[in-house]
Order: structure tokens, then sequence, then C-alpha cells
């Protein structure tokens, strides 16, 4: 809760003497952020996760309330800026039904969601839907910026009050991390200074240099370059009371301002530009990184070159030297504002406006007509870590499609870019790596072997382009895999029958279309005392030893993959082998036996000398006889 955190206000200004400074302004009833107090609430240290080793850290937070005046006699005292805090903070408490502005995340871009509360207008939400769409057109950073925001009468002059919440970092993290998110067009962050501090000016009348080691980031900032922090990224509230254009496209009228440009602009400070220069004592903010002297003085205190960017000590003093403050990106230059009239957290205020990060916005005016942003501010906003341009999704040149195969057998997906591209599989959401049965998990056509059950899913390709390091995502491919009939009984593992006995081997399978019995191997076929061969039930009537053997079946699906029964084992014992000996069926076993089957085999009976039942007559029907003879008979 707001009102249990420890509060350390720094008084600066009041928006009214600032803008007695400027009546000229103030005449043109110009919204203003000009020297004013600031409201620092110490909310303590949290734990963060750096994003480029996992590692967790402890850190120190805060969040820094700041006005937002309006030309007119009447100033915002540090008193008036702590009462909108805590009003604001009541408001987000107490309401129960918030209008949530939320166009849904572009593709994997930056997510801007604003959270609206207290006695909003009617068409505020449309305002704030129209600055939410152009920021997120902006940039690509796959990161949720959260805003809460109120409306109340704040009476006359006062257009609300903005909060930024903070963390701090060491120098190093903030420097890697950069260097890290680094796309297409960025070349400065790699000269930075190197090492675990970077050299900063804090008073510009002398030359005495702090090598400073912290770096205090919106949480905006840090989300998009060093890591992950939950959170909101600031608050805002809004004097419902003044008089709101709620759609420039249509004009602004110059009795009224522009609710649309002026969300933008503060969601701009919430993302991090800001500097330290306006109340900090010997601290730095993300921006200050590349904040300079203007002039070179006698300690050639501007950069002229990349080499002299990453040894040059930044700049950052309030008013000193008066109005010589720039952002030096080597490639260009914008003045700053020094923090009087206007906070140090804007461009400089003058005649042809650098950009909408200026401070002062006048009745009438917006910058629709240009995108909102210009160069400059998009400028320092890719510097500090946010991915500009926006990404333009890299397109497919072929899209991978449904695959299905056999168990056990394999299938390949496709997906070509239209750039060149990296490429990562994904299996349900999930990155795919090499090894196992997937092959091709990084490259454009992804291989999947020896096809089980486990393999089935949904698979997709994600393409960055090398070029702009932008992504996208392909269409996504369901993999389905045919594991062949389910068999729910099959025959016992063996089964000894006695000859003349019937052999029924029977499966119960589902989803078999196919049938085909085997015998060691060999396909049965139908035919003399075989029926059945191409079912699931086989019946061989009338067995004989000629019958013995393995027996299974191949069934299979629709879609012709097979699957196989484990076999059974037949043995047929021969007639013979009890019996057959009494050959003159007396029903005992002597010599008169022997003279029949002698008879039988010179005669070429088959019937009564063929007791292997082989349909041929040889010397195992005599081996045969006599061991039916020497057992004897049942």
């Amino acid at each position: 809760m707001f009102r249990a955190m420890t509060i350390t206000a720094t008084l600066l200004s009041v928006c009214g003497s600032a803008l007695a400074e400027a009546p000229e302004r103030a005449r043109r009833g110009v919204v203003s952020e000009p020297t004013s107090p600031v409201l620092r609430i110490d909310t303590g240290v949290e734990s963060v996760t750096i994003g480029a080793t996992g590692e967790k850290v402890v850190v120190p937070t805060e969040t820094v309330w700041r006005p937002i005046c309006a030309g007119g006699p009447t100033a915002m005292t540090q008193a008036d800026l702590a009462q909108i805090a805590t009003t604001h903070q009541q408001i987000i408490d107490a309401e129960t039904q918030p209008i949530v502005v939320d166009s849904g995340t572009r593709g994997a871009g930056i997510n801007v969601i604003f959270t609206l509360s207290g006695s909003i207008p009617a068409d505020a939400p449309g305002a704030f839907t129209i600055a939410e769409n152009f920021i997120e057109s902006q940039f690509s950073d796959p990161i949720d910026i959260n805003v809460s925001v109120s409306f109340a009468n704040l009476g006359s002059g006062v257009l609300g009050a903005t909060s930024s919440n903070y963390l701090a970092v060491t120098y190093p993290e903030y420097r890697d991390a950069l260097i890290a998110d680094m796309d297409a067009d960025d070349t400065l962050q790699t000269s930075l200074p190197s090492g675990s501090t970077i050299p900063v000016r804090y008073n510009a009348s002398n030359t005495n240099v702090t090598n400073e080691n912290r770096v205090w980031l919106t949480r905006t900032v840090y989300r998009a370059t060093v890591g992950s922090l939950g959170g909101q990224s600031g608050s805002m509230t809004y004097n419902n009371a003044f008089n709101w254009d709620y759609n420039p496209a249509n004009g602004v009228p110059g009795s009224a301002q522009s609710l649309v440009d002026v969300v933008i602009h503060e969601v701009g400070h919430a993302m991090g530009f800001a500097s330290g220069a306006d109340f900090r004592t010997s601290d730095i903010e993300a921006i200050d990184l590349v904040r300079f002297q203007r002039t070179d003085g006698s300690g050639d205190y501007n950069p002229d070159s990349l080499s002299e960017f990453g040894t040059t000590p930044r700049t950052v003093d309030f008013n000193n030297p008066n109005d010589d403050a720039n952002s030096d990106l080597i490639s260009a230059e914008y003045r700053m504002s020094d923090g009087n009239p206007w906070q140090a957290s804007h461009f400089r205020e003058q005649g042809s406006n650098i950009g909408l990060m200026d401070p002062a916005l006048s009745g009438g005016q917006t910058f629709i007509g240009r995108g909102y942003y210009s160069d400059a501010d998009t400028d320092m906003f890719d510097f500090i870590g946010f991915d500009y341009p926006a990404c333009v999704e890299p397109g497919f040149l072929i899209q991978p499609t449904d695959q299905s195969d056999c168990a056990g057998g394999q299938v390949s997906l496709i997906a070509q870019a239209l750039v060149g591209a990296d490429y990562q599989w994904m299996k349900d959401g999930t990155p795919l790596v090499n090894g196992g049965n997937i092959s091709g998990a990084t490259t454009l056509q992804l291989t999947i072997s020896n096809l089980s059950a486990a393999d089935e899913g949904s698979y997709s390709c994600e393409i960055t382009d090398t070029g702009t390091e932008c992504t996208a995502e392909s269409n996504a491919a369901m993999v389905t895999v045919d594991t062949g009939p389910g068999i729910i009984s099959e025959p016992p593992a063996t089964l000894d029958l006695d000859e003349g006995d019937n052999i029924n081997l029977f499966v119960s399978q589902l989803g078999a279309v196919t049938f085909q019995w085997r015998k060691d191997g060999v396909n049965v076929v139908n035919g003399g005392n075989v029926s059945g061969a191409t079912t699931a039930n086989l019946t061989i009537t009338g067995a004989t030893p000629a019958d013995d053997g393995t027996y299974d079946l191949v069934m299979a699906s629709a879609a012709g993959c097979e699957v196989t029964t484990s076999g059974t084992v037949i043995t047929v014992e021969p007639a013979g082998v009890a019996c057959f000996a009494d050959c003159d069926g007396s029903g005992s076993l002597n010599v008169d036996d022997i003279d029949c089957f002698v008879a039988a085999f010179l005669g070429s009976d088959l019937a009564g000398a063929d007791c292997d039942g082989n349909g041929t007559l040889n010397v195992d029907d005599i081996d045969c006889f006599v061991t039916g003879f020497l057992a004897g008979c049942p």
C-alpha cells in the first residue's frame, strides 16, 4: 500500500515559479513539465533475475512522481504532488470495475496495458487505445508495460501527475545487457566504457570525475534489456475537469490539450526517458549514458568519435553549465534541457521541436502528423535498449504441412523463409533439440525417425531474420502416428494337439482392415483343410504333424500400418506313435503286427505303413513303427 511506504521528497521548484520564467508559454496555455517538485518513494529491495546469467540479485527500488502542469497562476507544490499520489492510490484501491485498455500483443512485440479507474471521461478509453496502438507499433520487445491510470477533479492549472517505477543495477550489468540486446541498426553500445564503472562529472564547475558503478533504470528498461521482474511500469493520474481532446486525428481545438500526445509522452518517461540530473545526488539514469556537455570547454567534454565516446566523462549536472547539455550519439546530437526551467528528462524546449519528448505541448498542438515520435525520440529509445524499429515479421516461402506415418516410420517437416534466417523447430511450443529420433531441429527441415505415439503433436518453426533479428512463427503442422491395429487378445503361446484335432486361432482386435496368417513366416493360403487365412480366425480341420509350426497374424490399418501378433507354436502328436503298431487291430502287439506292417510297407499301402503321416513311405516310417511297437499301445 502507498501509505505504508517510506516517502523521501525532494523539492526542486514549483510549476508556477518556473512558468513565470516563460510568460509567453503561459499565455498560450502550454502543457509543461518545468522545474517542479519530485516525490521519491522508497519501495525497499527486490529480488530480480539477470537475463544473461539467470542469476538472482537483490536491488533497491523506488517510485518517482512528477507533476504535469499547465499554464496559469496555480502552482503545484510538494504537498500538492504528495496528495495527488495518495489520492491516486485511494482511487485504485477503491475501484471495483476498472476499464482495461489492451488490444493484445502485436506478434512477439511490446504490449502496453492501461488500467483506468475513477471518474473516467467517456471518450478517454479511446484516447488510451490510440496511444497503446501507436507505442506497440514502434517497438518489438517481448515485454509488458503496465500502467495504472486514475481520473479525478484536480482543479485548474494542473493536468495531473505521473510516476515511474525504478530499480538500480550495476553499470556493467546494464552495459552488457545493452550490447547483448543490440539489433541490426545498433552500433554505439559496444563503444560504452569498458570495465566496472563509467566516468561522470556531477559538478560541471570543476574537473572532478566520479567513476560511477550503478545506473537507475525504470522497470520497463530493465525488462527490455537486463532481465525479468514483475510489477507495474508506472502510474498516471489525470484531471477530468481539464479540457481534453481525445482524438487528434480530427484536429485539436486551440482551447484543448491532446490527451493522446500527453499519454504517449508520459509513457516515454516510464520507458526510461529520464535523467538523474533532475533530482538524484551522484546517480545516473539510462539516457545519462549519452549525456555530455554540449561545448568542449577546457576538458574536451563533448565526444567527437567512438573512441572519445568510450572515455569522455558524462556530464549529469543540474543547470550547470547553463543551457549546455547534449545527448550525443556520435552520429547525431540532440540538445537537452538542463533542468531549469524544464526538467532535464526532456529535449531542450526551443522554437523547432526536437521530438515528442520535449517538455511542453501547446493547446491545439499534436504530433500526429509526423507519427508522434521523431527520429530523435526513437534514436534515444533505441539506444537505451528498446528494439526499434518494430520488427517486420519475415515471411515464409514454404510452410510446414500436416504429416502422418506408421509407428517406426519417418516424417519430415519443411519451413523455408523468404530471407536469410535462423531456424528453431518447436513441438507444442517447446523448442526441440537434436538427439534421439530428432534431427534438423535448427534447420529448415526437421526429421523425426522411428516414430512412436510420443511424437504426436503440433509442430511449428520460428525463423529469425539474420539481418533484422525479427522473428516469425510458421503455421502449426500436426504430426500423427498410426500405431496399427490394437490387439485386445491373441492366441496362446503354444498349442499341443493330437493328430486329427482341429486348429482354431483367433485374434480380437481394433482397427484392422486386412489380415494375413503366416506359418513360419510364410503366408498361409485357403484350401484343403485350411480356411480363414485372411481373416481374424484361422481354422485347420483334421490337423496332422505336417501342420506343426509357428503361426502369427499380420494385420494392417486403413493407412497400411501393420502389427503382428506374438505367434503361437503348434505341435501335432502323430496318431501312429501311440497305436499305429497294432497293424492288425487285434488289440495286442505281436509278430502278426510286424508281418502286417511289412506287407503294407512293401505293398505301398499308406494307410497301413505311413506311420509318420507325411504321405510318403520311407525309413522314417519303419523307425516310427518300431518306436510305437516297443512303446506299446495304450
